[in-house]
């Protein structure tokens, strides 16, 4: 790859990204959807320190966006149990509700965008790149 597609490739996916993240989510800030994504990623490791370590985080800030995200019914867990033991941060299913929402808005935005701006030929050869982009990303 030439320096000037590494650029334009850098350039090109993060007007995607910041494109997908304006779309409206379940009333949820993008960071707060963040939260929710890292912690259906990290699964039973799902614990403050390393949601904060995922998302480059300070740990105050993320101990608050917790308390706000499990207060407003998005998520449980991250309390002392009757034991004295920690739990991991889950969602709950309104917390799955708002990802799965918000991924169906992404999908369906890119869907209509892309039927209607590009053609036949240029979706099948962003198709064709998808399989190199996901390499690309696993690096």
């Amino acid at each position: 790859m030439l320096p000037g597609d590494a650029e334009a490739l850098r350039l090109a996916v993060g007007l995607l990204e910041e494109r997908l993240r304006r779309l409206p989510a379940a009333g949820l800030r993008g960071s707060e959807l963040f939260v929710l994504a890292t912690v259906e990623a990290l699964g039973p490791e799902a614990f403050p320190t390393a949601i904060g370590d995922r998302l480059d985080m300070k740990r105050s800030n993320v101990s608050a966006g917790i308390a706000d995200l499990r207060r407003r019914g998005f998520l449980e867990g991250d309390a002392d149990g009757s034991d004295g033991r920690r739990r991991p941060v889950t969602l709950t299913d309104r917390g799955r509700e708002a990802l799965h929402a918000r991924d169906a808005a992404q999908d369906a935005w890119l869907v209509e965008t892309g039927s209607a701006q590009l053609t036949t030929e240029e979706t099948g050869l962003i198709r064709a790149a998808l399989p190199l982009l996901l390499r690309l990303a696993a690096g």
